[in-house]
């Protein structure tokens, strides 16, 4: 089955409340199309927008991603974007026209999208940013394993680095994942999952272990990191994602339960991925 990405662009004019869209035929949507080969989902999104509508665009972080299982495996990426060029024309023949519509008229004529506002200001599920910016990816190399240590450490506080190495190769053959938060090549965020299938929860991401540093709490990174898991397990194949938090750890109940939006039965914390 071939894997197709498709990228699109919300770009909202807050002050006037209109979203821009393009219209395919008799579909009106937000303009985007398939990711070229050897081309990035960022790069995909600046050029198929411009293609379609004639602005010059910047895109921040993906706040939605969706996917189809048909003859091919469609996973469609909407990013964040502004405009900071050009004017509205088009060069791809497929699309008949380019407006401005009013949020209502938008959310009417693309309800898969639900509330557009919710949506652009909703946080990021993705980012891949240079120069300053915040990166998460899977750590999957042993000079990574070891650059983290510090991090894990201090949440597994009795761990030796060689015993959380030999650990760590143990729990990959048994399908554990690494995904950290860096910027400017400083992890801030650490997190290790697993799929894994129950009878309660079907397939279902399960979060091992999550930690921010100490000294970069309450900034934004643990919840960044969390919601580009979910995003994650939902491309995934996930229905859920499912974790566990010590009785005694108040804070982390609080930031899990009103941040993230995760239902709590005793220590064990749930979010349906829907």
């Amino acid at each position: 089955m071939e894997r197709i990405d498709v990228v699109s662009v919300l770009i909202l004019d807050e002050e006037r409340k209109r979203v821009l869209t393009v219209q395919n035929e008799e579909l009106w949507s937000l303009p985007g199309g398939k990711r070229e080969e050897a081309e990035s989902l960022r790069q995909a999104a600046i050029r198929e927008t411009k293609e379609e509508t004639g602005y010059d665009v910047e895109v921040e972080g993906v706040v939605r991603i969706s996917e189809r299982m048909s003859s091919n495996h469609v996973v469609f990426f909407t990013f964040r974007g502004r405009v900071v060029g050009g004017k509205m024309a088009t060069e791809d023949p497929e699309i008949q026209r380019v407006e401005w519509k009013d949020l209502s008229e938008a959310e009417r004529l693309m309800p898969w999208y639900g509330d557009l506002m919710a949506l652009w200001n909703g946080p990021s599920v993705y980012r891949n940013e240079q120069g300053g910016g915040h990166t998460i990816r899977e750590l999957t190399h042993e000079e990574d394993f070891r650059s983290v240590f510090p991090l894990i450490r201090q949440l597994r506080t009795d761990l030796t680095e060689e015993k959380y190495v030999d650990l760590l190769h143990v729990m990959r053959k048994e399908g554990y994942r690494l995904f950290g938060l860096a910027r400017d090549g400083e992890w801030l965020a650490l997190a290790g999952v697993g799929i894994r299938h129950n009878f309660y929860n079907g397939r279902h991401l399960f979060v091992y272990d999550l930690v921010t540093d100490s000294q970069q709490r309450s900034k934004g990174y643990g919840a960044m990191l969390l919601t580009h898991l979910e995003a994650w397990a939902q491309v995934n194949g996930c229905e859920r994602v499912e974790l566990t938090s010590g009785v005694q750890r108040l804070d982390a109940h609080r930031f899990y339960e009103r941040k993230m939006g995760y239902n709590r039965t005793s220590w064990v914390f749930r979010k349906e991925l829907t």
